[in-house]
This record gives C-alpha cells, structure tokens and sequence, in this order.
C-alpha cells in the first residue's frame, strides 16, 4: 500500500494508484425455457441454461406462491431437459404462472413459465 500526501482531494484522486477488483465469473450465465408459454396437453416445455464450466444442476418448478411441485437434479454435462406440466406424482398442474428454478455451484436463476392447460 502506498500513501500519499496531496495538497487537494483532486490531487490526491490523480496520484492514487486504481485497485483492479473483479467479482466471481457466474456460474449459471443463462437460462431459458420454450414454447412459454406452452400447452402441456400437446407439448413439452425445454428447458435450456448455460453454465461456465460443467456442474450438476438441479431444476424445479415452483407455484407462484412458492410449492415446489417438481424437481430433477442432473449430473455435470446436460444442459437441456423437459417438463411436461405435471407435478411430482405424474398429475397435470391447473393452467396459470409457475417458476422454473436452476440452481448450480451456490447460484440460482428464476424463469417465468405460462401453462395453458
């Protein structure tokens, strides 16, 4: 660390030497989900993230008031899977709002998904 005297604040702004400080590269860089909305009575919704180095990612549905009522972990190196529209217990969930939650090394990312029954 070096000190330095200046006779003004301007001085001394000109003079002190910038610290580089970087934050964590993210983990989870994107996530998606298509058709959304989507008809679970004739189609699947994909689901797609990037992450920046293979990780096992776990994914969930959620109710807008926060039930979870699916989940699917998966191993490092898939990067793409499917929901149907059901829960848990293979039952297809009413139409509305939901939220698809991809967690990976400590990082989580939400993505809205509309279901028309």
């Amino acid at each position: 660390m070096r000190i330095v005297w200046a006779a003004s604040a301007a001085a001394a702004l000109a003079l002190a030497p910038l610290a580089a400080f970087s934050a964590p590269a993210p983990v989870l860089v994107d996530a998606s989900c298509f058709p959304n909305p989507f008809d679970s009575r004739r189609t699947n919704a994909t689901v797609r993230w990037a992450l920046a180095a293979p990780a096992p990612v776990e994914v969930s549905v959620h109710t807008v008031f926060g039930a979870r009522v699916w989940r699917r972990s998966l191993p490092a190196g898939v990067v793409e899977t499917a929901w149907d529209g059901t829960d848990s217990e293979g039952r297809k969930l009413g139409k509305g709002l939901y939220l698809l939650v991809l967690r990976s090394g400590g990082e989580s990312r939400v993505v809205k998904v509309g279901v028309r029954r």
